[in-house]
């Protein structure tokens, strides 16, 4: 018999009293009711913060108003949506429509083959070589069309393919079609996902502005122009009658307001018309539409600066309007070609008739009394040399003078307005300054953001009276006779500038650049009107003459005639014209284009 050890026995707890078992059973509820009480705590927690997440869903749901059904999405307004673009008096310029838009989710497609065929055969413009090759290429999604109408969306309903999906997107529109496209620009739908398709400003006023014109909220927030649509429509319909009439290849024109930059009207011919996607072949017709000559482009305009060489020299003291220039001979300086005139003037003439007859000689014979550099510091202050700041992205350019030192001659040529390039703007902007008393001024579109602009007077008040004395002689007897007008008094400059020709390696006589800066009324300047004819071949009438003062000129006369009583300016009823039966006759002849 082994004698292994038996396991102890386990200890008995001593037994509980009565007051023992009782105390034990009260530690033992009053422990479960706490933890009961801490898990009811947290469900109501739980429940408390699923509701508040599942109402926050709901609002913002409903808020973005985005519905998924039957393959069509909705999308959210305040993404894709834009502001309205309005004129000075509330007319919209820009704005948007519903419509749908075509995709595809590739993967999704029956027969992709079909799908491409059928597709093209609807929409002549789809290859079915190009859209298989998309479907491939991109097997979740491709986007096909911006908008379609109905029926082309009913023809794709018809095919039956669940991988063809239609979206409800909005369509930037513009009422009044080529009407001031430079300004307004286009946008263009910028690709992202299927259920997030936005429109994008590529050009003009829709870039320059497309976070400000992005609908975040539902606030109706219209961005207001400066331009006024009854006067930009005159400022159009007139100049594209003058460029068919003189078929020259294109055109500009301005209209500001010059005590305070903004810009009434503003064109370039040839234009686009904005609600139709234009060639992206840079040498395409429709890529030189894009073009906007009044504020990209920079020319040689001729005679239309010799007004700063006289305002220069009054304003530095040295002359006077009736100050008496020679210019009996032409103007030689050093080695280089002699600066004459293309009519004998006389032997000396007062200097407002050198404007007034655009002389070459005088305007030269003035310059040669002052320093190169004090040329430049007086063009500086008009603006010349630096970019105008209107609110458009292709407005970068400044004038230039080329890369040739600021010699005696080159300021001389500049006086009579060779070897200088500047834009159409740059010329409003500094006849503005010029006749409204001497203040520098900012061109602007937008209504009223230059209301609390800090004016800076570079001409004195007494110049800029002169100025307006001497550019009203032009009108009243010089070469900017035609645009005299009954009712209205006029001033302004005319420039004929023969074109460089690269192939002849010379400048061509057969091709220039036509330009009339002016502005109403006289005694009280309020308006500039700049018009530029680009290759204008004068055969009206045949009279075969193309300079500025037979095809500009009278254009602005009646352009200035029609805007006027539109802003306010009343006839002078004093005051009757006898320009010539040539102008009369033009403007006749425009007047019945533009009413045709």
């Amino acid at each position: 018999m082994s004698n292994m050890p038996y396991r102890p026995m386990p200890r008995q707890p001593e037994p509980l009293n009565a007051n023992n078992r009782m105390a034990l059973y009260f530690r033992e509820e009053s422990r479960l009711r706490e933890k009961s009480s801490f898990r009811l705590i947290l469900l109501s927690l739980i429940f408390l913060m699923a509701f508040l997440l599942i109402t926050l869903k709901l609002t913002l749901i409903a808020g973005s108003k985005v519905s998924i059904s039957s393959g069509t999405y909705k999308m959210s307004r305040e993404i894709e949506s834009r502001h309205d673009i309005v004129d000075r008096n509330g007319n919209i310029l820009a704005t948007n429509i519903p419509v749908n838009s075509l995709y595809a989710h590739p993967n999704k497609l029956l027969d992709a083959k079909f799908a491409a065929e059928s597709l093209s055969l609807i929409f002549p413009e789809m290859k079915a070589e190009e859209v298989l090759r998309l479907f491939e290429k991109n097997p979740k999604f491709v986007f096909l069309k911006g908008s379609i109408s109905e029926v082309e969306k009913n023809q794709i309903l018809e095919l039956g393919e669940p991988g063809l999906k239609f979206g409800d997107r909005e369509l930037r529109l513009y009422p009044n079609g080529p009407l001031l496209a430079h300004v307004l620009g286009r946008t263009q739908i910028k690709e992202m996902s299927s259920k997030d398709v936005r429109l994008e400003g590529v050009s003009g006023l829709e870039k320059m502005f497309d976070d400000t014109l992005k609908k975040y909220d539902f606030e109706q927030k219209p961005l207001k122009l400066s331009i006024d649509l009854a006067t930009q429509s005159i400022l159009e319909d007139v100049l594209s009658d003058g460029i068919d009439l003189f078929k020259a290849k294109g055109g500009t024109g301005i209209i500001m307001e010059v005590n305070n930059g903004e810009i009434l009207g503003m064109v370039s011919f040839p234009n686009f018309d904005p609600n139709f996607k234009p060639e992206s072949d840079k040498n395409s017709t429709d890529s030189k539409m894009l073009f906007n000559k009044a504020v990209q482009g920079t020319y040689e305009l001729g005679s239309v600066l010799k007004i700063f060489t006289a305002a220069m020299a009054i304003e530095l003291g040295a002359f006077s309007p009736h100050t008496m220039i020679d210019v009996s001979k032409p103007v030689k300086i050093g080695n280089t070609k002699p600066i004459k005139d293309k009519t004998w003037l006389g032997e000396k003439i007062p200097l407002k008739e050198v404007i007034a007859k655009s002389s070459n000689v005088g305007s030269a014979r003035i310059i040669s009394n002052f320093r190169p550099e004090e040329q430049k510091e007086f063009l500086e202050n008009l603006g010349f040399f630096e970019e105008t700041g209107v609110e458009l992205p292709e407005a970068n350019v400044k004038s230039s003078i080329g890369a040739d030192p600021w010699t005696n001659y080159k300021a001389a040529m500049i006086a009579i307005g060779h070897g200088i390039r500047i834009s159409p703007l740059h010329l409003a902007t500094a006849y503005a300054i010029s006749v409204n008393g001497g203040f520098k001024i900012k061109p602007t579109i937008i209504k009223g953001i230059n209301d609390n602009f800090l004016k800076k007077r570079v001409i004195s008040h007494d110049t800029s009276a002169k100025i307006i004395e001497i550019l009203g002689e032009v009108v009243n007897s010089g070469t900017g006779q035609n645009a005299q007008i009954n009712g209205y008094s006029v001033g302004g400059k005319t420039g004929t500038a023969e074109k460089f020709d690269r192939g002849l390696g010379k400048f061509n006589f057969e091709k220039n650049y036509a330009s009339f800066a002016s502005f109403f009324p006289l005694n009280e300047p309020k308006y500039v009107v700049v018009i530029c004819l680009d290759e204008a071949s004068n055969q009206y009438r045949k009279t075969n003459q193309r300079i500025a003062g037979n095809t500009a000129v009278p254009l602005a006369a009646e352009i200035i005639s029609r805007v006027a009583p539109i802003l306010g300016i009343m006839p002078e009823k004093h005051l009757n014209t006898a320009a010539d039966s040539y102008s009369n006759g033009l403007i006749s002849d425009i007047s019945n284009l533009s009413n045709h």
